[in-house]
C-alpha cells in the first residue's frame, strides 16, 4: 500500500523539449499520484528563478539553448543548492555525460529514451519518497 505524504515531493523538469517534458510529467504524476508535485520549465534562465529550498528533485536536461545543464548546475552549486537533488537527463549516452558529471556531481545521469534508464529514474523518485516518509 502506497503511503500518501503530507507534503508532496516537488519535482522540477527543466528541458527545452516540451513533448519530452510533458510525457515525463504525466508518467511521474500517474505513477506517484498525490505524492509529487511536478512542474516543467523549458528555459534554463527561467528555471534558475524557480529553484529554491522547497525543491526536492531537479530533472535537468544536459543540452539546451541559452543555458545548458552544466551551466545551470554550476550556478546552483555556487548558490549552495544540494547537488544530490539533481538528475541529469540527456539524449547522449550516459557514459559520455558521466565524463562531464563525475560520480558525486549529481544524483544520477539518465539517458533519455532508454527504457531501463527511465525505469531507474522512477526507482530514484520512489526511494526519495520513501526516505521523505521516514522523516
Amino acid at each position: 500500500m502506497e503511503q500518501i505524504l503530507s507534503t508532496p515531493l516537488r519535482i522540477l523538469i527543466v528541458d527545452d523539449d516540451k513533448e519530452d517534458s510533458f510525457l515525463r510529467e504525466r508518467i511521474l504524476k500517474k505513477r506517484f499520484q498525490g505524492q509529487v508535485v511536478v512542474e516543467t520549465c523549458n528555459d534554463g534562465k527561467e528555471a534558475l528563478k524557480r529553484i529554491d529550498s522547497s525543491l526536492g528533485l531537479l530533472l535537468l536536461d544536459w543540452h539546451m539553448p541559452s543555458l545548458d545543464g552544466r551551466e545551470i548546475a554550476q550556478q546552483l552549486r555556487q548558490k549552495g543548492f544540494e547537488i544530490k537533488k539533481i538528475i541529469v537527463l540527456s539524449g547522449a549516452k550516459a557514459e559520455d555525460i558521466h565524463e562531464r558529471f563525475p560520480m558525486g556531481d549529481c544524483l544520477a545521469v539518465i539517458q533519455k529514451g532508454d527504457p531501463l534508464q527511465e525505469e531507474i529514474l522512477l526507482d530514484i523518485v520512489n526511494e526519495l519518497l520513501t526516505r521523505q516518509s521516514l522523516r
